[in-house]
């Protein structure tokens, strides 16, 4: 259920960041543009091929790596898949990383910038969830408080948060359980203080 609820979540949250994609101006290439009318209608094959093209065309193009990590979540058959998501939304948090840009001043940039960490918080969470992973669980929330502070008023980033320390109280030793619910249900507060 919880895992449904993610997919779900990850799914707005992909598609609010396509349309700032488009809605901003960025330098889409003919085959972003392609992928994400493949992404609409759920073609992930297809959008796959169009945005690796992108990245062909233009390595430097974040937004292929995004939309391409999104792509390779949704059609996930393996954890291998998953694997390959995580990678392209550490590109994409790479790429901004390597330009300096930590003080996000571009709204934009920030707001795609919270929502990868976030994807790759949620491909850790996976592994946590499906093999106890307590290193993934640890991960993903590295990647919620960095998304928090990008977007400290992100109330999908406390909901988010929430679920993976839920996981995370699940898989830890006996004697840790306590902390790890406290901080998910602090984490759900806040996030529905956000909203």
């Amino acid at each position: 259920m919880l895992v449904r609820k993610l997919r779900d979540y990850i799914v707005v949250i992909i598609a609010l960041n396509a349309l700032i994609l488009v809605g901003c101006g960025s330098s889409d290439t003919k085959y972003i543009d392609s992928g994400i009318e493949h992404l609409v209608i759920k073609a992930y094959k297809l959008a796959i091929d169009d945005f690796s093209a992108a990245i062909q065309e233009n390595s430097e193009s974040n937004d292929a790596y995004f939309l391409r990590a999104y792509s390779y979540y949704e059609s996930a058959a393996t954890m291998e898949d998953i694997e390959l998501a995580r990678n392209d939304f550490t590109s994409y948090i790479e790429h901004y990383e390597d330009a300096e840009l930590r003080e996000i001043k571009d709204l934009n940039i920030g707001i795609s910038l919270d929502r990868a960490y976030i994807g790759r918080a949620i491909t850790y969470h996976q592994n946590c969830e499906a093999f106890g992973d307590i290193k993934s669980c640890q991960m993903a929330v590295d990647d919620l408080v960095q998304a928090s502070r990008i977007s400290p008023g992100s109330w999908q980033v406390y909901q988010t948060l929430g679920i993976v320390y839920e996981t995370y109280s699940q898989k830890s030793i006996q004697g840790e359980r306590d902390g790890w619910r406290d901080r998910s249900i602090q984490a759900y507060n806040k996030a529905r203080k956000l909203r």
